[in-house]
Formats: structure tokens, C-alpha cells, sequence
């Protein structure tokens, strides 16, 4: 039996109130949203909780960047995630679970022999930790800091889920590998290119959109002609590897707070 972390969504709504896409936290607030979920967070077989949209399943999403560059993965046909295998991805994360529990006492004696600031201890940050750990070879895996949230609840999937996006900036590109090999591939990608792909795949939804509305309008079926075409350049856009046929829809929804002219400095 499989059991995850999840907390009412009134909770979250009467608390807070629950972003529409991707929206960014100050320190304080994002505190207190782990402060919430270590609160009133409760275990519930993940059977049960990918069908009641009364539950939110928290999921640590972890940016990796190095320089202008995010470090992005995909899932290979052995991962257990069935529902995004071949779609990229630049959070590494998933749910939080039982073995991120710390007791009270073990935390107060770790906290005697470990430096305060590089201690997890909330079970947000735990799991997050754990899961970078588990995925991938890196440098500092204690230093990812929760930099924003991601709610989508136009469909079912993300209806029952909430991101928290970690972002953990390394030195030396590297000292990142990934770990599970027979579940993950990939690595450092300039983020120019990623929000190449992450632009024109906008671009062609709305395109798709704009046609089938005039369709139904009795419209000739040509291009919107009013439609913008992406902002990226077509250098950009040709850098995209062949076999790149997606960004899963969180990474879309994450790129827009990440620009390349974003990841220069730290948040204030």
C-alpha cells in the first residue's frame, strides 16, 4: 500500500488562497505554506488520493541551474510515472511520504551535531532533499530554497496535485548526473532553448484553438493571421534536439517565472 502526503484543499484555499498556473513566494509566505503542510498534512493511499479533488498531494519540484542553464530530464518507459514518459521536464520531485517524517527528538539530536542552516527540517524540505538525492549526483543537495508554487486544476491530474518549486543553484555543471539511469535521461540545457520549446509549443496550442474556434464560427480554415509568432529566434528554436517532443505542463508553467535574464542573482 502506497501512502502520500496530502492536505485538505480548504486548508490551503481559506489560508492562502490557491495560485491559477505558476506563482512565485517570498521567504515569509513560503515558509508559512510548509508550516501549514507539516501542520496539517496527513498520510492517505495515493489510490485514493489521485481521485478526490478535496486533497491536495504537495510534490517538491526541483529546478536544477548552473550559470543560464536548467538541467532537464526525461522519463524513460521503466519509470513508474507512466503519465509523463517521453515529455521533458526541468523539476526533479515527487511525493512526499512516510520516510520524510522526522520525530521531534531525532531532529532536536541532529540538530546538536549539524549546522542549523543546512539541517531539512520540515517535511517539505525533506522530501525534496530525498528525492534529488535519490534521482541525481550532486554537490549540495540541502541548499534547494522553495521559490514558488504551481496549481493547475484545468484537468484531472492537476486537480489533485500542487507544486512546490525548489531552486538549487550549483557551480560546476559537472558534479550533476543523474543517478537512476534506467529511469531518467538527460542533462544541462541552455534555458534560451528551453523557453525556445516552451514558446513555439504556446504558440502552436493557440494557434490549434484560434482554428477550431473559427471552424465552429464558419470561418476559412487558413492561419489566424492576428495570431504573434513565437519570440524565440529560429537558431534558437533549431537548437531544440530532434527528439524533443514536449515539456510536461508544470515546466511550462515554471519557465515563465525563469527567464534567462532571472537566474542571474539570487531572490531577495
Amino acid at each position: 500500500m502506497e501512502l502520500v502526503l496530502v492536505v485538505k484543499r480548504r486548508d490551503l484555499e481559506v489560508e492562502f488562497g490557491l495560485p491559477v498556473g505558476y506563482a512565485a513566494l517570498d521567504v515569509e509566505r513560503a515558509a508559512r505554506v510548509c508550516e501549514l503542510i507539516d501542520a496539517r498534512g496527513f498520510f492517505v493511499e495515493r489510490r485514493h488520493a489521485e481521485q478526490d479533488p478535496e486533497l491536495k498531494q504537495p510534490i517538491p519540484y526541483c529546478i536544477v541551474q548552473c550559470g543560464e542553464e536548467l538541467f532537464c530530464v526525461r522519463r524513460t518507459k521503466r519509470s513508474s510515472e507512466g503519465r509523463l514518459h517521453g515529455a521533458w521536464s526541468i523539476g526533479i520531485g515527487g511525493h512526499i511520504e512516510p520516510q520524510d517524517r522526522m520525530p521531534p527528538r531525532q531532529e532536536q539530536r541532529l540538530a546538536d551535531n549539524v549546522a542549523l542552516s543546512t539541517l531539512p527540517r520540515g517535511i517539505v524540505e525533506r522530501a525534496a532533499r530525498r528525492e534529488l538525492c535519490e534521482e541525481l549526483e550532486l554537490p549540495l543537495p540541502s541548499g534547494a530554497e522553495l521559490i514558488g508554487w504551481l496549481n493547475d486544476d484545468s484537468n484531472a491530474v492537476g486537480a489533485v496535485h500542487l507544486g512546490l518549486v525548489h531552486l538549487l543553484r550549483v557551480e560546476n555543471a559537472a558534479e550533476v548526473a543523474i543517478r537512476e539511469t534506467e529511469r531518467l535521461e538527460g542533462g544541462f540545457v541552455p534555458s534560451a532553448v528551453l523557453h525556445a520549446l516552451r514558446d513555439h509549443e504556446v504558440a502552436s496550442s493557440a494557434r490549434t484553438a484560434l482554428r477550431a474556434v473559427a471552424r465552429e464560427a464558419g470561418a476559412p480554415r487558413g492561419e489566424p493571421r492576428s495570431f504573434p509568432s513565437p519570440t524565440s529566434s529560429a537558431s534558437q528554436r533549431e537548437s531544440v534536439p530532434p527528439d524533443w517532443s514536449s515539456l510536461e505542463s508544470w515546466s511550462r508553467l515554471a519557465l515563465e517565472a525563469l527567464r534567462p535574464h532571472d537566474l542571474a542573482a539570487p531572490r531577495n
